[in-house]
């Protein structure tokens, strides 16, 4: 394979490189900041029905170099069938609880709580084993119990008394916890159910061990879970666990609602049910998946995701699985059309591609949601990534511009900036070099630049990493490697070798000079010389001291100030270490860009404020530590007073309501005892189903019951006397009268009569208003009438009208302008043969007007005003009035 020299400057490679690295910790940060949404899947792959027996969503994506990516959604029905099949099986379930260092105060305290809730939760024919987890698994119960059992009670006080010590070694505990389960049935379903953080000093960075313990994870048919609590969160590890055996991830975040309890309590719902552990899967030759080796197991309660290439997308694709769960052999089926590139789904080539190497071992994709998170902390690496080759390429180190640039495009191939920068990096290589005066990096292949030796004995005489010069693509088999194109640039590389510092040349005889050779000048007259032997340049040797002076001023003042800064570092340590970690890495920069500087020096200093560094950090850590502790206990202090204040306060009310309550018992007003008072001793007191206590009842009922007998005697007080009262009238009546004169009613033509002499005499009479024309107006208003009009102006509408039944009409303009309105609103109405007035009331009701007869003339005018203008008739009866005879 052929190599090239490295053409770009170390000192930039190296800042370069941590930038990268810097990034991809943000980003890998992030991933383990995922919200909790194992149980609960998001909608961005939430797959569609395309067959009875399962759920499934393919989308596929075309990248620019024509190759297609896609990811699959795959959710089995809940059909009682498949139900049963993974959920009759009795469990057992291993429960691991993290007690290293970060589980202590509240973290412990929601541990224990969801404990708790796992054990209460699981079904009577299930089985636990509670193991405590630091470094090593210690077993709190000796077997495999049901959970009312004494000896998990017993694990729980047990677990309490644990002290928080140490780090988890998550690889190192569910390897010895996996032997317990395979002593058991195989007939049961078997599940792991971690309690913690997840931070592990032994994960996915020893891949060999990882993948062994996945593999035999899998071969075991056993799922792990995890209720993820503590102050750093490793989602991704609990995510990876969960994908590759069919578990199930709950997040405890108080501030969000999800508490232990409800967590533990839908992540024990999932361990007792066994995932369908998938033996083959037949897809078309089309698809490609990453984890072909690995499928992920299926599960009722959430999707599982397939991802690959696909050599062409078509329009619909069927596929077949067989899996197995403790009790049955399960086949789906299933087929669905594939969406083909979606523009969401831009980051599948960069996840394909890395999944690639591992067959999927470490993706965290356990469900939809994950997915969807992983392709936006993709995205924003992809935007981290070009600001740092837009920095790279500021700075001319245009190949570590193009890295940069291929890794974002790779992250997110729709980015645009990326694919620009990548163009512009990509047209030419910078030559760079640490050091002016020659080094392994010499594009000019000799310690003195202003030497001119014979090119054929340059050429031989010229260092193995120089004959790159001549071919900036390729070079001897003798030449240094140069960094492979698929080097992980996230990795911390190898320092590049540094260039030696130039010998110091030793003064030139002064007498003499150098015979010239005939390769290098002609033979001259010996009456003439060349023009700038020493009139000219300024010997080597001078150059290079003034060269080495200037660097060992610039070294001393270097040192001098690391020196200051470590001296004040240390006195800020003493006192308060915040920001002290970061003015020492403003220090570090500028010792790693200084240019000019000894490597062997650089090195030094760096050594010692990257030890600094680290110790202000872990004191930083450290005093925060402590003023959160001081900042909680002065939080629960006051917390403390303001509850006890409460309670005094509470109490004193209370007393004050009692006192008045007996006051008003002992005045016989029992009605406002019951509704003022009682009721409001109660409500402070607490008389609900949720919050009940004996005195709110008291003073409840007891008020209500001395009313109520209090009433009871009055009413049967007044029963009893006007009983007597009522019987008293009896009597009375008894007492006979004459009937002289005698009562005679005339005949019914005589009433009928005198109702129609009265009607056509007096009528309604009315105060205002009662002539002539407004009688006739009044009359007009009872004719029939036929009219359509449609999307017709008011105004037009009613002067139809008035034509039509030769009544004058007007529209009280100022009512309307007072609503808003005017004369020219659409009118919509067809009627046939119906009174003026119901027409003029339907046609004005909907435009909320009404009419009047007033001054003469019908006025169009608004309710508001109407109402202003009522009128008052008077109707004489005193004809009807028969005098009262006295018969008595």
């Amino acid at each position: 394979m052929k190599t090239r020299r490295r053409l770009f400057s170390t000192t930039a490679e190296k800042i370069q490189m941590r930038e990268v690295a810097v990034h991809s910790s943000r980003f890998a940060s992030r991933l383990r900041r995922l919200a909790p949404m194992a149980i609960a899947v998001v909608a961005m792959m939430a797959p569609n029905v395309s067959a009875d027996e399962a759920q499934v969503r393919i989308v596929s994506f075309t990248a620019s170099e024509g190759d297609s990516y896609f990811a699959a959604s795959i959710m089995p029905s809940a059909d009682d069938t498949l139900l049963a099949a993974t959920s009759k099986a009795a469990a057992d379930v291993v429960i691991i609880v993290d007690t290293s260092a970060s589980q202590a105060g509240d973290f412990r305290r929601e541990s224990m709580a969801a404990l708790k809730s796992v054990l209460s939760n699981l079904r009577s024919g299930d089985r636990a084993k509670v193991y405590a987890a630091d470094v090593d698994a210690v077993a709190m119960t000796s077997n495999f119990a049901s959970s009312n059992e004494s000896n998990v009670s017993n694990a729980m006080g047990a677990l309490s008394r644990r002290l928080p010590l140490g780090h988890t070694n998550m690889v190192a505990v569910i390897e010895a916890v996996r032997g317990t389960l395979l002593s058991e049935p195989q007939s049961h379903t078997r599940s792991i159910v971690y309690i913690g953080d997840g931070a592990s000093i032994d994960a996915t960075g020893n891949e060999t061990r990882f993948s062994a313990m996945v593999d035999a994870l899998r071969a075991d048919h056993i799922s792990v879970h995890s209720i993820a609590i503590g102050p750093t969160k490793n989602v991704e590890l609990m995510a990876i666990l969960a994908n590759q055996t069919g578990g199930v991830l709950g997040i405890v975040e108080q501030s969000s609602g999800n508490t232990a309890e409800a967590i533990a309590r839908q992540v024990t719902d999932s361990a007792v049910r066994s995932p369908i552990w998938v033996s083959t899967l037949a897809v078309p030759s089309s698809l490609h998946l990453v984890q072909a080796k690995r499928l992920p197991p299926l599960r009722v309660d959430r999707d599982s995701i397939l991802l690959g290439t696909i050599d062409a997308p078509s329009s619909d694709i069927a596929f077949s699985i067989h899996g197995d769960t403790p009790n049955a052999k399960v086949t789906i089926e299933g087929a669905s059309a594939v969406e083909a590139d979606h523009p969401d789904f831009s980051f599948l080539p960069g996840l394909v591609a890395t999944a690639a190497n591992n067959n999927g071992l470490t993706l965290p994709t356990a469900n939809s949601g994950f997915l969807r998170q992983t392709a936006e902390l993709l995205a924003n690496q992809s935007s981290e990534l070009v600001r740092a080759g837009k920095l790279a390429l500021k700075q001319g180190n245009k190949k570590g511009a193009k890295a940069i640039a291929d890794m974002a495009v790779q992250a997110d191939s729709s980015n645009e900036e990326a694919k620009s920068l990548q163009r512009l990096s990509g047209t030419t290589l910078i030559i760079q070099n640490d050091s002016p005066f020659g080094s392994d990096d010499d594009p000019f292949g000799g310690d003195d630049p202003f030497g001119v030796g014979d090119v054929s004995d340059a050429a031989d005489e010229a260092p193995a990493g120089d004959a790159a010069m001549d071919d900036l693509f390729g070079g001897d088999a003798d030449a240094p490697p140069a960094a492979a194109a698929d080097d992980d640039v996230f990795g911390n590389p190898d320092p590049a070798p540094a260039a030696p510092a130039p010998a110091v040349a030793p003064p030139a005889p002064a007498p003499a000079a150098p015979a010239p050779s005939a390769a290098r000048m002609p033979e001259l007259p010996p009456n003439r010389t060349i023009v700038g032997d020493d009139e000219i340049l300024e010997s080597g040797g001078d150059l290079l001291r003034s060269v080495e002076s200037q660097r060992a001023a610039v070294e001393g003042r270097l040192r001098a100030e690391v020196r200051a800064s470590l001296r004040l570092a240390e006195r800020a340590l003493r006192s308060d270490p915040t920001g002290v970690a970061g003015q020492l890495k403003s220090v570090l920069a500028r010792v790693q860009s200084l240019p000019d500087i000894n490597p062997k020096l650089r090195r030094e200093l760096e050594s010692q404020l990257q030890s600094a560094i680290q110790a202000a950090s872990v004191s930083e850590a450290r005093f925060a530590a402590q003023q959160e502790n001081i900042i909680a206990q002065q939080e629960a202090a006051r917390a403390t007073a303001q509850m006890l204040e409460k309670t005094f306060r509470r109490e004193a009310t209370l007393q004050t309501l009692s006192r008045q309550m007996n006051a008003l018992i002992d005045e016989g007003q029992y009605d406002k005892a019951d509704g003022e008072v009682s009721l409001a001793f109660a409500d402070l007191a607490g008389d609900s189903i949720t919050e009940d206590s004996v005195a709110g009842r008291h003073f409840t009922d007891q008020p209500l019951a001395l009313q109520v007998y209090d009433r009871d005697r009055r009413y049967k007080e007044m029963r009893e006397r006007n009983f007597v009262d009522a019987f008293s009238l009896v009597l009375k009546s008894n007492i006979p009268f004459v009937d002289e004169p005698p009562v005679m009613y005339p005949d019914a033509d005589v009433w009928r009569e005198l109702s129609d002499r009265r009607l056509a005499e007096y009528g309604s009479i009315q105060l205002v208003g009662d002539n002539e024309t407004e009688q006739m107006i009044e009359k007009r208003l009872s004719d029939d009438t036929t009219h359509q009009f449609i999307e017709t102006p008011l105004n037009d509408a009613i002067r139809q009208l008035s034509d039509a039944h030769d009544i004058p009409i007007v529209i009280d303009r100022r009512a309307l302008d007072e609503i808003g309105a005017d004369e020219e609103m659409p009118v919509s109405i067809d009627m046939k043969n119906v009174s003026l007035r119901s027409f003029l009331r339907l046609m004005l009701r909907d435009l909320d007007l009404t009419y009047l007869i007033k001054d003469e003339v019908m006025q169009i005018t608004t309710v508001e005003a109407a109402e202003e203008n009522l009128v008052t008739k008077v109707y004489p009866v005193g004809d009807l009035v028969v005098p009262i005879v006295n018969l008595g």
